[in-house]
């Protein structure tokens, strides 16, 4: 899961977006630090495709760490260049 977790992190520092939409439709089948590591790469999509996709993740309400991590990654996706 590690190794998993660190290539989703390479393939968004290289912005190569075929392989990010790869990845991307893994999206909701993996969980916690796999999941936000796709979230995190798909912030290098282009700009309607972040959006979209950033639409359609679901945050818990819950005051957990999971929900409150996996919602900082989304916000931080969302404003990143």
């Amino acid at each position: 899961m590690l190794i998993r977790r660190q290539a989703i992190l390479a393939l968004g520092e290289t912005g190569d977006r075929s392989s990010i939409l790869d990845v991307k439709v893994r999206a909701g089948e993996t969980v916690d630090w796999e999941q936000r590591a796709i979230i995190y790469a798909c912030r290098k999509l282009p700009k309607d495709e972040k959006t979209a996709f950033l639409d359609h993740v679901t945050v818990p309400g819950e005051w957990k760490i999971d929900s409150l991590l996996r919602k900082a990654v989304k916000i931080f996706a969302k404003v990143s260049l």
